[in-house]
């Protein structure tokens, strides 16, 4: 039950913080370094704009020494690239795994 309410609880704060995105958020075209770690190529007239991803990871210890983690990442599957890589981001994805503590 606490799971439950604590992601209901986290999607509500996504909820109100999230904004679309305005254009003073943006970085400005005449800003970009001319050495090309700013992706310029990539950017339109007013800039690139922000972005965010939404994750949630629940686990729970199964024994004194064994515990289970299950995630998901970037959920909404937004598109973004680090800054300066040129790379894009890898999606939405899932982890699992086995954590033993000896």
């Amino acid at each position: 039950m606490k799971t439950i309410i604590l992601i209901c609880l986290t999607l509500l704060i996504v909820i109100i913080l999230f904004r679309p995105t305005s254009k003073k958020e943006l970085k400005k075209f005449e800003d970009y370094d001319n050495a090309g770690v700013d992706n310029i190529e990539e950017a339109t007239n007013e800039g690139n704009p922000s972005w965010f991803t939404l994750n949630t990871t629940y686990t729970t210890k199964i024994d004194e020494s064994l515990s289970f983690s299950f995630g998901v990442k970037n959920i909404l599957d937004a598109h973004y690239k680090l800054f300066g890589s040129g790379l894009s981001s890898s999606g939405r994805n899932f982890t699992v795994s086995l954590h033993t503590y000896f």
